[in-house]
């Protein structure tokens, strides 16, 4: 077996490489991978086909045991390319997995109704950004049912809303607030 993996090793790598690749089961990462995965599997299979005492071609000095190792690699390399394409990416848009996101309006607590530096502080946030702070420090909404109606986790609406002030404070304050 190693002479053979010795002298075929590196052809039944090429043509797996090229096999995928015609297969366009990836990316150059992907298809450097999965060769170096077929080619080791061919050798494997060989192995387990002479275990069975399935008759292999002799090494006669012709190409015959190397056109029976490709047909392995030919095989093992459409394998992996249905694989690949039955488990490829497929693109989803955000509308289908997710309702859009719907905050409750916060009219009483609109950017313009603060004091001119806390009312920058505010515009200087995101839409969404401004839209939960506003709602969990004036309107009393917990991070958990912010949480909820965006489809988020806690964690990340309590991120939202200690950057949010950190930001607002930084903006009030370089506009002559008093904190």
């Amino acid at each position: 077996m190693g002479v053979l993996y010795t002298r075929y090793a590196a052809q039944v790598r090429t043509y797996s490489y090229y096999k995928l690749d015609m297969l366009g089961a990836g990316s150059h990462e992907d298809l450097d991978c999965a060769a170096d995965d077929i080619a080791a599997e061919t050798f494997t299979r060989w192995l387990e086909l002479l275990h069975k005492g399935y008759p292999l071609p002799p090494a006669d000095g012709t190409r015959r045991q190397l056109n029976f190792l490709l047909g392995i690699a030919r095989n093992l390399a459409h394998q992996h390319g249905q694989l690949h394409q039955r488990h490829a990416e497929q693109p989803i848009s955000l509308a289908e997995i997710a309702p859009p996101l719907v905050l409750p309006p916060v009219p009483s607590t609109a950017p313009d109704a603060f004091p001119p530096a806390l009312a920058a502080g505010l515009r200087s946030l995101s839409p969404l950004r401004r839209r939960i702070l506003l709602a969990h420090d004036c309107e009393g909404v917990t991070c958990e049912a912010l949480a909820a109606q965006l489809g988020t986790t806690k964690q990340a609406v309590h991120y939202h809303v200690t950057e949010g002030r950190a930001r607002v404070l930084e903006v009030y304050r370089r506009l002559g607030g008093a904190a």
